[in-house]
């Protein structure tokens, strides 16, 4: 009897921490943690992120900024993809003339390792999932490969 018993409430405890939450796209945000040193344009190096609502849609506002420049890229979160929408150096994106069907999908739905897609002419494929990072493997035209970080 007490070995039924272990083993039922060693159930209960495997099913109560197993996650049955889904994973949704809009909960990721492109990790940008670096940290730089030497060389005059990599002084005071940091990223400002912002989300910011507009007419029901919600975008990521990334200001990267050092002694050289700021450099904003505008993102824009979905429940099914985050799509760049611009890239400008010493530019200010204005979020209400920014075309959300076009851009650069950067993380699709499924959030599954093995989905790959084909955005801008640069391939993708999620490699790892975890409950709160996603790797993206991004592969550029050109053969280069960059790992891209997305966190809760």
């Amino acid at each position: 009897m007490k070995i039924k018993l272990a083993i039922f409430i060693g159930s209960l405890f495997f099913l109560g921490c197993t996650s049955t939450h889904k994973l949704k796209v809009e909960d990721f945000f492109v990790e940008n943690d670096q940290t730089y040193s030497g060389g005059f344009e990599n002084a005071n190096y940091r990223i400002d992120s912002n989300i910011i609502e507009l007419d029901g849609k919600k975008f990521l506002v990334e200001n990267t900024i050092d002694i050289a420049t700021t450099v904003q890229r505008v993102y824009y979160l979905n429940n099914e993809e985050i799509l760049l929408l611009f890239t400008g150096e010493a530019q200010v994106a204005d979020l209400s003339t920014l075309d959300i069907n076009s851009g650069e999908i950067v993380l699709k739905a499924p959030l599954i390792v093995g989905k790959t897609w084909i955005s801008n002419g640069n391939t993708y494929e999620i490699i790892s999932v975890v409950e709160d990072e996603i790797q993206v493997k991004k592969t550029f035209k050109s053969g280069i490969e960059k790992i891209m970080i997305f966190k809760k």
